[in-house]
């Protein structure tokens, strides 16, 4: 499954500016029983049971992959 993280293209930093910050990468999620993933303002939000929640920025993704079973 890909979810797409904008709606029209943003010009890309290059690699080697550093006053643009890094690319987008994608994000590779592996479902574990218990995992949710929400929307939080302007970012992911990755909760499993017994760990830290992670967010991650949707400005620094270009996109999101799931294997396994959909979330």
């Amino acid at each position: 499954m890909i979810i797409p993280t904008r709606t029209k293209t943003l010009p890309r930093p290059a690699s080697g500016d550093p006053a643009l910050g890094p690319p987008p990468k994608p994000l590779y999620l592996m479902p574990h029983t218990g995992m949710r993933v929400d929307l939080d303002g302007p970012a992911l939000r990755v909760s499993v049971p017994d760990q830290a929640e992670r967010l991650f920025p949707l400005v620094r993704l270009s996109r999101v992959y799931v294997q396994g079973d959909a979330l």
